[in-house]
């Protein structure tokens, strides 16, 4: 989907999503970075505000994840 419609934010967001439920971190993040990227070469425009958000909220919850792996 990503090669087909390869500016369409709903792709990557659905993907950040899914491999949030398979708890891939990294997934999740290749993904924000890879939308950023095209975003910024393509449109030279952030994501929305609702990936943003929905981003930053996951990070948090992420972080303090791995803070009680350390307790």
């Amino acid at each position: 989907m990503q090669e087909l419609y390869a500016d369409a934010e709903d792709n990557y967001f659905t993907l950040m999503k899914l491999y949030e439920l398979l708890s891939n971190s990294a997934a999740v993040e290749e993904q924000y970075w890879l939308l950023k990227k095209m975003l910024q070469e393509h449109l030279a425009v952030e994501p929305s505000e609702e990936i943003e958000v929905w981003y930053r909220r996951w990070k948090q919850a992420n972080a303090i994840i791995q803070v009680d792996a350390f307790n």
